[in-house]
């Protein structure tokens, strides 16, 4: 039970009281009314301290609710954040964020230490008025006090704001019309801030925007209003939003067009995959494509050669395979061991007419690897490698010696431990030599874990985990086997609880790829937990092996790739036009593109020049432009990749410029 809020601080009060709002039975408040109130705090404010507190009629003792009316107290923050009354304070001594109102307390408070800086706003709402409890007034109406510390306040009268939405219902792809109407407050100009799904972002910041929605959507539409005063005013209405939903589901077949044949994805390799969507809305989509862009994180040079497919239709809750497979290049200077980061974009359905958003890096493909798993981890326990315990549970890493087993019931026959390990001489287990009060078994009321050091696996991909155990657990006693990415949260891949009696090593095999691919710190967890009945000898692990892909069997294809190229001449041809001709590539490429930029601006201004990524001939016509000093680039490429763009004045190689022709990879081909 919590009661109270401790204990007046007279000096505390004095010291606070010029950075404080008191407001004592000031406001009448009838039915459904709000009164807001704005704080103003300044940055560094240690903390901030709302309390209200409302005279209520007696309550009927033979009730379960002894409380008549209810007013509840909401304060949000300048990013807002709610905080209702109470929420989180019978607990700790802060206040948690979201909640519902309180219905129950005639006391209400919000303390929030660090206050975020800003205007905040208090609002104090007249939820239930079953009886009078301001009899000052005819009306059936009720008061309160409110004292807020922490921040500079005033009262504040908002303005009255209603809004409109057309039309509603509606589907996905459709505009749809926000029209607002606010009057009052203290006057023009207004600000508005619309929040179209309720998720805390700002979508639109105009009196009557149109938007439209790209997914199905069924909540609250938000409107946000402050006078010229700054003084708020909130609106919701509800909307209801139906259609398809596409979502990338996973992608399949990823096939090899040209490479060394070893089954890894290698620098220089050409390779399809197909990537399939689900349909997650309430209406079947028609005629559903969608394209497979290079993400900007994804560490090196790929080329997309095939970008777009054709899904067709997709019903609700089916999936589709797009049609071409799409296709790409590694680029040969792409780092083995690395993803491939793939975004899903621009996906559409003709019925409706809609494009759905983005996908981004949804599709990772991993570069190098070639061959079967291998395994790269292995603990036999013949020595401790770092394992800790904690809860008791008498873990060991020691040589088994048969101990334990008994006593069996008429339902449960359990063994004792193994006389030998599977591998060397020791097994990691409970009680092997001989400890405590049930020898050779696991104790009673024991909750105990034996963990693992943080395992590096952050050289491999697709990672198996293998380990053996010889385990013998009593009914209601629990014995698991978890692991972990972070040493924090847990995911368990085995548990029993129903009792297990084993007389032979039995293998387990999970694909933990999850939460071991790339991570410095996998962990691996067992547990027991018993209560005060029988006992038994428990676990008994051996032979713990982690097996995946790994970047040291990465196996580049050699390939040929273009160069750059010299004696670039610049002449009037026809009426308008400019005649570029320049000496072949110095490498191997087939086709070659032509940038144009600003002399005076410099290199950073050159740009592909529009349809001129691919010129066949040495030679190329292009229109004289609106520059008075333009400069021109011609780049070699191979259909796929970029060549040289040149060096600089002090003999440096230039980078690519920003979205070149074709991703630029091994630019050096005719270096000496």
């Amino acid at each position: 039970m919590h009661q109270g809020w401790g204990r007046p601080n007279v000096q505390l009060a004095k010291e606070r009281a010029p950075n404080s709002l008191i407001v004592d039975q000031e406001a009448v408040l009838q039915l459904g009314e709000v009164v807001s109130y704005d704080i103003d705090v300044a940055a560094g404010e240690s903390e901030l301290k709302v309390t209200m507190v409302y005279p209520d009629p007696p309550g009927t003792t033979s009730a379960t609710m002894h409380r008549i009316n209810d007013l509840n107290l909401k304060v949000t923050s300048p990013s807002e954040v709610v905080y209702h009354g109470n929420v989180g304070l019978d607990a700790g001594t802060e206040s948690i964020a979201g909640g519902v109102p309180n219905e129950i307390d005639t006391v209400e408070n919000v303390f929030v230490t660090s206050p975020e800086e800003g205007l905040w706003k208090v609002e104090i709402e007249a939820a239930e008025v079953n009886q009078d409890g301001h009899l000052d007034t005819p009306e059936d109406d009720v008061v309160f006090s409110l004292v807020v510390t922490g921040g500079f306040g005033s009262v504040c009268v908002g303005p009255t704001a209603d809004f409109t939405i057309t039309p509603n219902p509606t589907r996905v792809g459709n505009d749809v019309f926000f029209d607002s109407t606010v009057t009052g407050g203290a006057g023009e100009p207004y600000t508005y801030r619309w929040d179209f799904e309720n998720d805390g972002i700002n979508d639109a910041f105009e009196a009557d925007p149109v938007h439209v929605y790209q997914r199905p959507y069924e909540g609250l539409v938000k409107l946000s209003v402050r006078d010229v005063e700054s003084c708020p005013e909130k609106v919701e209405r509800t909307i209801s939003v139906t259609g398809p939903d596409l979502r990338y589901e996973e992608f399949i077949n990823l096939t090899e067009v040209e490479g060394n044949g070893n089954g890894a994805v290698d620098p220089g390799e050409v390779w399809d995959l197909t990537v399939n969507l689900r349909n997650l809305g309430n209406e079947m989509a028609i005629g559903v494509s969608a394209d497979l862009s290079v993400d900007a994180m994804t560490p090196g040079p790929v080329a997309i050669l095939q970008s777009g497919a054709v899904y067709g239709d997709i019903p609700v809750d089916f999936v589709a395979s797009g049609i071409p497979a799409y296709r790409f290049q590694v680029g040969r200077d792409f780092p083995c061991g690395q993803d491939v980061l793939f975004n899903v974009t621009n996906i559409v359905s003709t019925d409706p007419d809609n494009i759905y958003p983005d996908e981004p890096r949804v599709v990772q493909v991993l570069v190098g690897g070639a061959g079967p798993a291998n395994e790269f981890y292995n603990d036999g326990f013949e020595t401790n490698l770092g394992w800790t315990s904690a809860g008791g549970g008498e873990w060991q890493l020691a040589v088994p010696q048969g101990l334990g087993g008994g006593p069996a019931t008429p339902d449960f026959v359990p063994n004792p431990d193994p006389d030998n390990a599977l591998e060397g001489s020791r097994v990691l287990g409970n009680d092997l030599t001989g400890l405590g009060s049930s020898l050779g078994n696991y104790e009673d009321n024991v909750s105990s874990t034996m963990t693992s050091p943080p395992i590096d696996v952050s050289g491999a991909v697709d990672v198996t985990l293998d380990v053996f155990r010889y385990l013998n657990i009593a009914p209601q006693d629990t014995a698991t086997l978890e692991v972990s990415g972070d040493g924090q949260q847990w995911t368990e891949l085995f548990s029993v609880a129903d009792g297990l009696a084993e007389g032979d090593w039995v293998l387990m095999h999970f694909d933990v790829s999850d939460l071991a691919d790339r991570n410095p710190a996998f962990r691996v967890r067992f547990t027991l937990t018993s209560n005060d009945g029988v006992a038994t000898s428990g676990w008994n692990v051996d032979d713990l092996t982690l097996i995946g892909v790994t970047r040291e069997s990465c196996e580049p294809v050699t390939r040929a790739t273009p160069g750059d190229v010299e004696g670039l001449t610049v002449q009037r041809g026809t009426e308008g036009q400019l005649d570029l001709s320049w000496q072949p590539d110095c490498g191997d490429g087939t086709s070659y593109g032509v940038y144009r930029g600003d002399l005076v601006a410099g290199y950073e201004s050159l740009a592909a020049e529009p349809g001129l990524c691919s010129v066949a001939p040495t030679s190329a016509s292009i229109p004289e432009g609106a520059g008075e000093a333009d400069m021109f680039l011609v780049v070699p490429n191979d259909g796929v990749f970029d060549g040289s763009f040149g060096v600089d004045s002090d003999g440096a190689r230039r980078a690519p410029v920003d979205s070149p022709c074709h991703p630029p990879d091994q630019p050096d081909a005719c270096a000496p």
